[in-house]
Formats: C-alpha cells, structure tokens, sequence
C-alpha cells in the first residue's frame, strides 16, 4: 500500500538545528581524518643503534655540586660525510677528577647512515680529560671541518679536527674553565682595580682543591 504522503508529493523539510548539527560531524570527522594524515609519533631505537652511551658523573656520599651539572651533548658531522654524529661529554673521578676508566670517557659515535652508530672514541682521540661538562662544534679555523670544544672543572680543551677521522688536542691562549672565570668590562676612560672570585672549588665541594682568588684590572 503506498503512503498518502508520497501519493500527495508532501515531504518533511530537516529543521535548521538539524541540518547544523550534520555539518558539525562532518567537519570533525574530517579534522579526526586529517588529524590521524598528520600524526607525529616516536619510537625508541636506543637498544638497536648502538648507542650506548650510560653518564657517570662520579658522585659521593656527600653529593658535591658538581655531580649534578654534567652530561653535555652535541650533533655534528665531524667527518662531512653528510650524516649528523653524536659525541656525549662525561664525568670522573671525585675528587681526582681525572677519568679513571673507560666508563668516564668521553664518547663519539659515527653515524653509519642506516640508523646504527659506530663508537669511534679511541680512533678519534676523544677520550677526554678531567671532569667534562659542556661541549660546543664549529669550525674555529674556517677549514671546513667541524672541530669540537669542550668546557669542563678547572680546564677546557679545544680540539682541531684532522680530517681523517682524528682529532687533535689545541691549546687555549685565554681558558674561560667552569671554575675560573674572569670579569672584565670595557669603557673609554677610568680605570679601576676589583679582585674577582668566580665559583671558586672551594666553594663548591671540600673533596675539591681550593685555588688562589685571582685578581684582574677592569675599566669603567
């Protein structure tokens, strides 16, 4: 039997809320759509790259400051090959601050361009020394080659890279180390003389040498 409406040619006409409310879900569904298109998800490669590099800031019962601020870290390509490296700065011994063992090492690893990394420290000649901290990469010398400084207690050390994989230790006119560091300000005219102590070692941990407070002329 057929509806008298449909025999009439009547027909209900969608109220406006409803019509609304339709456009409303198609346009959510269509950003729920987009949403999932453009998705940034990470995954852990660690255990599978070859990085395995594990910070060991050498800390003591008496938790010295200095435990608490290492683990400097930089992206370069040190061999131009295109593909970013990773070298990782590490701690030592307290209160010798020397690196006792391999697991004080600093450490560079080579980009093997297939998601894996290589460790090529000891070719390199990154070992380190001391108690690293910061590490800054740039061409100091313009020679196209990315070279590496690394700040660190009581010494920093610029090292000049070789272009053959190798790096060489470089020495620094003016140190500017964690420990001494020196103040100075420059104007046209007066003069005047101030002492300056800055973060001492003293200061900082009794396991660590105390050092002569150095005084500097600045200019005011």
């Amino acid at each position: 039997m057929t509806d008298p409406c449909l025999q009439r040619g009547c027909f209900q006409i969608p109220s406006t809320s409803a019509i609304t409310t339709g456009l409303l879900l198609a346009l959510c569904a269509q950003g729920l759509v987009a949403q999932n298109a453009t998705e940034i998800r990470f995954e852990n490669r660690q255990p599978h790259s070859g990085v395995d590099f594990v910070l060991n800031n050498g800390t003591t019962s008496d938790k010295p400051i200095i435990d608490s601020i290492p683990g400097g870290v930089a992206l370069l390509d040190y061999d131009n090959d295109g593909y970013l490296d990773i070298f990782f700065t590490n701690g030592a011994q307290i209160p010798t601050l020397s690196k006792e063992s391999p697991s004080f090492y600093n450490r560079l690893y080579h980009n093997n361009h297939d998601g894996t990394f290589t460790d090529v420290t000891d070719r390199a000649g990154l070992r380190g020394a001391g108690y690293s901290m910061g590490a800054a990469a740039a061409d100091f010398d313009n020679d196209g080659w990315t070279d590496l400084y690394i700040t660190g207690i009581n010494r920093n050390i610029l090292y000049r890279n070789n272009h053959d994989g190798t790096f060489t230790e470089r020495s620094v006119a003016h140190p500017a180390s964690v420990c001494h560091a020196r103040r100075r300000s420059t104007r046209a005219s007066r003069t005047s003389s101030i002492t300056t102590t800055a973060m001492e070692p003293s200061l900082m941990s009794p396991l660590l040498p105390a050092s002569p407070v150095r005084s500097a002329r600045a200019w005011a």
